[in-house]
């Protein structure tokens, strides 16, 4: 192994005759590699955080700080946000209210003049109508589904949604993507806008 395998970027495989030269080299192309705080190569970015906790992500209310978007998702909706009141139920209510487009829920679509749910066909007229029915005891199913079409997992929370798209799995966004993607998903929650695709950077 030659001394500048050490610093060689994971992305090209371009090797480089220091760290400053790599980080560089990384800064400029966009290129992503888990050693930017040390020569020690990571299989993966899930790797790579749970050594190097130099990221965040910050509770949209009370401004907590949390290693992943998950587990601010987490702190949410076990209601342990002494600000915003939110705890799984509510917090799943709200991402389904503002979800029209279907874009992390599957509850229903606005068909014609009603709302049919998407599990039993029963309309009804308005998008909460349709959500109190989703939330009741007619259905207990996972609300949540990946944000990638062409990944078929779904999920009870947010939280475990948010865990899948931190793992890369089904290749949908890289690992330091998913801040973004909390800042502007709690962005919509907090000013009750319509959750859209470009919440997801599509």
């Amino acid at each position: 192994m030659s001394p500048q395998s050490n610093f060689s970027c994971t992305s090209c495989a371009r090797s480089f005759s220091s760290p400053f030269a790599r980080y560089q080299h990384l800064r400029d192309t966009k290129h992503q590699d888990f050693r930017l705080s040390c020569n020690r190569q990571f299989d993966s970015p899930m790797d790579y955080r749970a050594i190097h906790r130099d990221m965040h992500v910050e509770c949209e209310f009370c401004e907590e700080q949390f290693l992943t978007a998950s587990g601010a998702f987490h702190h949410l909706e076990g209601g342990c946000c002494e600000k915003s009141n939110t705890n799984g139920d509510t917090l799943a209510r709200q991402i389904q209210n503002l979800d029209i487009d279907n874009i992390l829920t599957d509850i229903g679509e606005h068909n014609g003049g009603q709302w049919k749910c998407s599990l039993c066909s029963k309309g009804f007229r308005t998008r909460s109508a349709l959500v109190m029915h989703w939330n009741s005891p007619a259905h207990s199913s996972k609300p949540y589904h990946c944000i990638n079409r062409g990944c078929d997992k779904h999920f009870i929370t947010l939280s475990a949604l948010f865990q899948h798209l931190e793992s890369e799995s089904c290749g949908i966004a890289g690992f330091t993507q998913i801040p973004l993607y909390y800042l502007r998903l709690t962005d919509s929650i907090h000013n009750g806008e319509q959750i859209t695709l470009f919440d997801f950077g599509r």
